[in-house]
């Protein structure tokens, strides 16, 4: 998103049409990498916290997994956090910016007392998704053209539970898991036609030249 902010903000001083397209593309991959990432993060926590932390620290798991949300509303706080930038929309940044600090606030106050690490989870979660959600609705207040299709959603839902469907497989590891969920989420975002075509072509050079 850093190195797209350059084309975001000449766009929105000089072209329309090109801002709604790239706006419209960085959603698309936000959505289908954040998902990923998330998918894979409560596949892989068992990995995760196995190796960083070693046994004895199964109950980080579910915190990790309920943290995975978390990485999907950071993916699209960056999308329209750099697009509002781009049209000098600070005022309205501050605004998105003091909600989702009170929520994350009195939900870690209310909730981390009760539940501990996963209260703590649970509010950071909370506090990135209301981010992400108060920056689209300020996008879309500023400039309702800039309104997303969102025909990517159901595509990039499917991909996710494929890869998540993993776990119902008996008698495989963690880390086997997390390689299967991985290679899953790949190959049905492909056949989904969930990647962008614009990033297929960039893509095909690559692929021919290891095929090759």
């Amino acid at each position: 998103m850093s190195s797209a902010f350059p084309v975001l903000a000449r766009a929105a001083r000089d072209d329309r049409e090109r801002l709604r397209y790239a706006v419209q593309k960085l959603w698309e991959i936000a959505l289908l990498l954040g998902a990923g990432l998330a998918v894979c993060t409560v596949v892989g926590a068992p990995a995760a916290i196995r190796l960083i932390a070693g046994t004895g620290f199964e109950p980080s798991v579910d915190i990790l997994r309920l943290q995975a949300g978390a990485l999907l509303g950071a993916y699209l706080v960056a999308t329209w956090g750099f697009t509002l930038l781009s049209l000098g929309r600070y005022l309205g940044i501050l605004a998105a910016n003091s909600v989702a600090l009170v929520v994350s606030a009195v939900t870690t106050l209310t909730l981390a007392p009760e539940l501990g690490g996963r209260g703590a989870a649970l509010a950071t979660l909370l506090g990135e998704t209301s981010l992400a959600v108060a920056y689209g609705l300020v996008l879309i207040r500023a400039r309702p053209d800039l309104r997303p299709s969102l025909g990517i959603l159901p595509r990039a839902g499917l991909a996710s539970g494929a890869a998540a469907s993993v776990l119902l497989l008996p008698g495989t590891g963690a880390f086997v898991d997390l390689v299967a969920a991985v290679v899953v989420y790949a190959i049905a975002a492909v056949v989904l036609r969930a990647i962008p075509r614009e990033v297929r072509e960039a893509l095909a050079p690559w692929a021919r030249r290891g095929s090759s």
